[in-house]
């Protein structure tokens, strides 16, 4: 192998480090398997709690898989972790997510 084809692998398994690193404690993927809809009902909730919990000035949210979806489909519950990076630091939420027959609910703690 040559340094010119070494470098690169170097920086892809650097970058794949440096992402697996910052991801959340209990996070198991990054990405949400919210649709839309369920997106914009939640996030205004979860950085209202991020506040409560001391985050100023929230800048982003992103967010991880925590739980595989468990159930059969139109009754699945999965589990993600929202980082809500604010200006003072990163404010973890986690949110549990089911489905029903009009859509889905969360919690968040």
């Amino acid at each position: 192998m040559t340094i010119k084809t070494l470098l690169p692998v170097c920086a892809l398994f650097a970058s794949a480090t440096l992402f697996a690193q910052s991801m959340p404690a209990g996070a198991i993927q990054a990405g949400t398997l919210a649709n839309d809809k369920l997106v914009s009902d939640v996030l205004p909730q979860i950085v209202i709690l991020a506040s409560t919990k001391g985050c100023q000035e929230p800048k982003d949210a992103r967010p991880y898989l925590k739980a595989q979806p468990k159930g059969k489909v139109g009754n699945r519950m999965w589990q993600e972790i929202w980082l809500i990076q604010c200006r003072n630091g990163n404010y973890p939420v986690e949110a549990r997510f089911q489905e029903d027959a009009t859509g889905a609910s969360f919690r968040l703690r």
